[in-house]
């Protein structure tokens, strides 16, 4: 269904909510039963290490369910699907997520549907109900943990100073590259490369529960060798290969020597340090 390329992704993608639309009227009215026998996965990362491409390849195959980030920041369910936002599934996130969780998240989809997952984005500072969520998936056994991780952190650190400049999240079509360029402050861009290190370890402790497992994915195989990537990805989650496409388009394409003002300044402060190579 999903392997055909010539096919207008954009067409793809309407033609798949529509499907997904009729699934959930047919289960809230009972014409077909639903079940909660598939595996469950998470999708752990820090912003701008791809996770919108990830999670766009997963929605492709036709049975994963693969949601967005459901515990965003704002005030708002980036489910990436139709038929879930409504005020009354905000106030289940706010005031029960647990619940939210296992109801609405895992809820009951069509046996065909063999994975069902969501996106978790790393939070520096985890408030009383962050506790609470990640108390409760690290209880879940037999949770599958998809850990995305940047090799190149100092790309990831661009990626994310280039999104809060541009307010541009997530790109959809090809459309030309802007020039903007940027100045890294080098204080501020060694505190993120230890800040992210920490953070990745934080967050593989959070998920060592002996009954789950996790799969280490980084962004550039998902780019430089991404055949091989999502079949080790969909053997992982114990589903059918298949090829996937994603509806999402890398936002730049420039090299780092061209967005950064002041590239050579920091690759010579770095040189002999843990992070050099990431000015290679």
């Amino acid at each position: 269904m999903f392997s055909n390329q010539s096919l207008n992704l954009s067409t793809l993608k309407r033609l798949e909510r529509k499907v997904i639309n009729l699934t959930e009227i047919a289960l809230e009215k009972r014409i077909f039963s639903g079940e909660c026998d598939y595996q469950k996965f998470l999708i752990i990362c820090r912003k701008r290490t791809g996770s919108n491409f990830l999670v766009s390849l997963l929605q492709s195959h036709p049975k994963i369910r693969a949601f967005g980030e459901v515990f965003s920041e704002d005030d708002k369910i980036h489910w990436g699907y139709p038929s879930y936002s409504s005020p009354e599934i905000l106030q289940i996130r706010h005031k029960a997520p647990i619940e939210f969780i296992e109801h609405i998240v895992f809820r009951d989809f069509l046996k065909s549907t063999k994975a069902v997952g969501f996106k978790l984005i790393y939070q520096e500072k985890q408030s009383s109900n962050c506790k609470i969520i990640y108390e409760y998936l690290h209880s879940l056994k037999n949770l599958k943990v998809i850990h995305l991780k940047r090799r190149n952190i100092f790309s990831n650190y661009v990626s994310f100073k280039m999104a809060i400049k541009t307010d541009i999240w997530i790109k959809l079509r090809n459309e030309g590259s802007n020039n903007l360029k940027l100045k890294i402050d080098y204080e501020d861009c060694l505190d993120y490369f230890q800040q992210t290190r920490a953070l990745e370890k934080k967050y593989e402790l959070l998920f060592s529960n002996p009954s789950q497992q996790i799969h280490t994915l980084y962004y550039e195989d998902l780019v430089t060798n991404k055949v091989k990537a999502i079949e080790d990805l969909q053997e992982f989650l114990e589903v059918e290969c298949l090829p996937l496409v994603s509806y999402t388009r890398k936002q730049e394409k420039r090299p780092l020597s061209e967005i950064v003002i002041n590239y050579n300044e920091l690759k010579e402060k770095f040189e002999n340090t843990p992070w050099q190579s990431f000015f290679q």
